[in-house]
């Protein structure tokens, strides 16, 4: 298995397998589920469409480690704007300094 997995509900991310990414194209709960409890110790990055956010957010909750690390990836433009305020608070939190 790869170090670096997306997950999504659309076909077009496995076009994300040209940079190195495992895709997995999923339709329901059950499927994320099933994908997430088959990823082995050395997944070091989960990405994920913006669209599966809340389910991904109760696995990401019971991980406890280092890795793997959450990577939210919006793949609507009408996403991008959310994840941009999003970045933009975690890292205002971080540091106590608005850099974007």
């Amino acid at each position: 298995m790869n170090n670096l997995v997306f997950i999504s509900t659309k076909k077009e991310s496995e076009a994300l397998s040209a940079v190195g990414f495992e895709v997995f194209i999923i339709d329901e709960k059950q499927q994320l589920i099933k994908v997430l409890k088959e990823l082995n110790h050395y997944v070091k990055v989960i990405a994920y469409d913006s669209e599966l956010k809340d389910l991904i957010k109760v696995y990401q909750q019971e991980k406890k480690g280092v890795y793997p690390i959450f990577l939210e990836l919006p793949l609507e433009s009408k996403n991008i704007g959310n994840k941009v305020l999003d970045m933009k608070e975690r890292i205002k939190k971080s540091i106590g300094i608005d850099l974007l």
